[in-house]
């Protein structure tokens, strides 16, 4: 809920948010609409506990993530949800970037992406159930 928040408050001042060095544990979906998320690489970690809502949702124009290593619980069944992915852009989200992302397990998709005009890159993906 604390990262949620920060992303509303982010989204509210027109700022970005910052993930320091730590895992923080999260349940649901994180949605950047338009918001821009970055850490300080490997040691900025999120850790999702809910394999079927466990993605970071880009969404709007300009949303971001970038330095930020994703991890979850150990997946033991390939899921087919959008959400189930740790990295979903939504259509019609445009503009957007996943930059030197570090994504460690997922129960389908490391990187989902339904949007347009964006930049994927610099990013490592493994241990995942696609």
């Amino acid at each position: 809920a604390a990262i949620n928040l920060a992303v509303a408050a982010a989204k509210a001042s027109g700022k970005s948010v910052y993930i320091p060095e730590g895992t923080f544990i999260y349940s649901d979906l994180l949605v950047l609409d338009g918001v821009k998320m970055t850490g300080s690489g490997e040691k900025s970690v999120l850790k999702s506990t809910n394999l079927t809502h466990q993605a970071v949702v880009l969404e709007g124009t300009g949303a971001a993530v970038s330095k930020v290593k994703l991890t979850t619980v150990q997946p033991t069944v390939r899921l087919s949800n959008d959400e189930s992915g740790r990295i979903l852009v939504m259509p019609g989200t445009s503009g957007f970037s996943i930059d030197s992302m570090e994504i460690d397990g997922a129960s389908s998709v490391g990187v989902f992406c339904l949007g347009s005009n964006g930049v994927i890159s610099k990013n490592m993906v493994r241990n995942t159930l696609a």
